[in-house]
C-alpha cells in the first residue's frame, strides 16, 4: 500500500506469466517419453472427486495426501492472518509486513537451493518431511509468543526452514509412492487438494481468530502440524521401484 493497493496484485500477475513462459519453453520434461501415459484420455478422467477419492483410497498415497491436507489448511490459515496479526499486536507498517515476507522467502530459497538435497540424503525424506512439520509447529507457536515485533523476523527464518523442506520432501515422496505413470495424475490430485486447503484454511483462521482468540489459529495449526508429522511417521513409505513392480505385477 505504499505504492498502491493494485501493485501487488500486477506484480504476482506479471510473475505468473513470466513463469509460465519459463516452464513451457525452457524446463526440459522430466517424465520420459518411454515411461508416459499411453491410453487415450476418457471423459471419466475429468472428473476430478474421482481421481482424488481413487488416490485416497491408497494407504500410501492416502495418508501422505491427507498429511499434505493438514500442512496446506495451516499453512494458508496462518499466512493469511499473520499480517492482521502484526498490525493487531504490534501495529506493524506495511513495510514491516513486506519485509517479513521476503526474509521468510529468502530463507526458503535458500533452504531449497542448499540444504535439501544433502538432508534428504543423510535423514531420508520421510523424516526430514515429518520433523519439519514439527519445526513449523514450533514456528506456529512462536509466532504469537514473541514480545517484540523485531523477534517475528528469526521466527520467520524458522517458520520457512520448515516450509521449505516439506515441499520438495512431500512432493517426492508422492511421486515415489506411485508408478511413472501416475505421476501427472497424483501430482494433479495434489494441487487439487491444495486448491481446497487454500480456500478452506483461511476460513478456518479468520473464523477462529474473531471468534475464538487472535493467537487461537496459530495455536490450533501449531497441533495440526504436530498432527500431520505423527500420521507421516505412521505411512509406510515405498520406493520407485517397489511402486513400478506392483503396477507391472497387476498387469501380468
Amino acid at each position: 500500500s505504499e505504492i498502491s493497493l493494485n501493485a501487488p496484485a500486477y506484480a504476482a500477475g506479471i510473475l505468473s506469466l513470466l513463469s509460465a513462459v519459463v516452464g513451457y519453453f525452457i524446463l526440459p520434461e522430466s517424465l520420459p517419453r518411454e515411461k508416459r501415459e499411453i491410453q487415450p484420455m476418457r471423459l471419466v478422467d475429468l472428473n476430478p472427486l474421482a481421481s482424488i477419492f481413487e488416490m485416497l483410497r491408497r494407504p500410501t498415497v492416502g495418508g501422505l495426501l491427507l498429511a499434505q491436507c493438514l500442512f496446506f489448511f495451516v499453512f494458508n490459515g496462518n499466512n493469511n492472518m499473520l499480517p492482521v496479526f502484526m498490525i493487531d499486536k504490534f501495529v506493524a507498517q506495511p513495510w514491516q509486513v513486506a519485509v517479513l515476507f521476503a526474509v521468510g522467502g529468502i530463507s526458503m530459497a535458500v533452504v531449497q537451493g542448499a540444504l535439501v538435497g544433502p538432508l534428504s540424503k543423510r535423514f531420508g525424506e520421510k523424516s526430514l518431511a515429518a520433523n519439519s512439520l514439527v519445526v513449523q509447529a514450533l514456528a506456529a507457536a512462536g509466532w504469537v509468543s514473541v514480545p517484540a515485533l523485531w523477534m517475528l523476523f528469526p521466527v520467520a527464518v524458522i517458520n520457512n526452514l520448515g516450509t521449505g523442506l516439506i515441499w520438495p520432501t512431500l512432493g517426492a515422496l508422492l511421486a515415489n509412492s506411485v508408478s511413472y505413470e501416475e505421476q501427472g495424475k497424483v501430482s494433479g490430485v495434489s494441487t487439487a487438494l491444495g486448491g481446497l486447503m487454500s480456500v478452506f484454511g483461511p476460513l478456518w483462521a479468520g473464523t477462529a481468530y474473531d471468534r475464538i482468540a487472535p493467537v487461537a489459529p496459530f495455536w490450533i495449526g501449531a497441533v495440526l502440524f504436530v498432527a500431520a508429522a505423527l500420521l507421516l511417521t505412521r505411512v509406510r513409505v515405498r520406493t520407485q521401484a517397489d511402486s513400478n513392480i506392483n503396477v507391472h505385477s497387476m498387469a501380468d
